[in-house]
């Protein structure tokens, strides 16, 4: 599920809208995040992070998004990120370790949780929420969410 269907580069710079403009690559196992660039999101007017999901090859394997400042209300349909995987790279947790390198992001944005939505019959989207002790939070319209708890960044 796309947590975000219209973007655009952002205009300005990150900062001034709540995002970090030097993300250090973020990495999760054989799973490394590099930041793709920093886009606004037309749906829900909110700033978000677009990184490329790149496997232990170096070759880019998908994309997955970073969305920190949602409102609740497209939180609850779409979580904080969304994304995916090219076809060959599917059903080898590669997904999973990208959601698990997520988390100091979040954590440096003073989250106290993280959710993500997708489609309730997404088998693979189970298992990587699952894998990363994510929690399920409701159901509907065909839509699973499920959540996390970050906790606080250091002093």
């Amino acid at each position: 599920m796309s947590s975000c269907r219209q973007s655009v580069r952002l205009s300005v710079s990150p900062e001034s809208v709540g995002l970090m403009s030097n993300v250090p690559e973020l990495a999760a196992g054989a799973v490394k995040l590099r930041l793709k660039g920093h886009f606004d999101c037309r749906t829900n007017n909110r700033p978000f992070y677009l990184f490329d999901i790149v496997d232990a090859t170096d070759s880019v394997v998908g994309e997955i998004t970073f969305m920190p400042h949602a409102d609740d209300e497209f939180v609850e349909m779409n979580g904080h990120s969304g994304g995916g995987l090219i076809e060959n790279a599917r059903g080898r947790g590669l997904y999973s370790l990208a959601l698990s390198a997520l988390a100091p992001l979040a954590k440096s944005h003073g989250m106290s949780e993280f959710v993500i939505a997708f489609e309730a019959t997404n088998d693979a989207a189970v298992k990587a929420a699952t894998r990363n002790r994510y929690r399920a939070i409701g159901a509907g319209s065909g839509v699973a969410r499920y959540a996390v708890a970050v906790s606080e960044p250091e002093a």
